[in-house]
């Protein structure tokens, strides 16, 4: 199912790329990394990489399941960037707050979409430890989301 996850994971990118507009790209990545940012990509892709501590094997059905969340998550953290014009790794206050396109269902659409396909890389490969960084990634997503609202209030 690592396979799986790689073919993905590499369409989400391959989407991302022909989807989100070039300015926001470019903004995106000119903004500063944080440790936080860091963080969350070395949490996210030790989710996958448990594959390597022994294989797991899913039921079909949790393999379905766990394209649904990938294809859904993937889709709301693209929609996420391509609503925001203002888009950036960083936590800083926008010139204007977005409250329109994927930002009508939740307020932080790109965290919960990155929460979903990291859930769906577990269910997917994941070995039973995986959850230790799913959870760590999880409050980190939540956190990160937290501290922004608090900022845009």
């Amino acid at each position: 199912m690592i396979f799986l996850w790689l073919v993905f994971y590499l369409v989400y990118l391959f989407c991302f790329a022909f989807i989100v507009p070039r300015a926001t790209v470019k903004r995106y990545a000119a903004t500063p990394r944080d440790w936080q940012h860091r963080l969350a990509h070395v949490l996210f892709y030790s989710i996958p990489a448990s594959y390597f501590l022994g294989v797991d094997q899913p039921p079909p059905s949790v393999a379905l399941l766990s394209f649904v969340l990938f294809a859904g998550g993937g889709a709301l953290a693209i929609w996420a960037v391509v609503s925001n014009p203002w888009f950036s790794p960083a936590i800083e206050m926008p010139p204007m707050v977005v409250t329109d396109g994927a930002f009508l269902l939740v307020n932080h659409p790109f965290y919960c979409g990155a929460g979903l396909m990291a859930i769906a890389g577990w269910l997917m490969v994941g070995h039973a430890l995986a959850i230790i960084p799913l959870a760590a990634y999880l409050l980190l997503l939540t956190w990160r989301g937290w501290r922004e609202s608090k900022m845009l209030r």
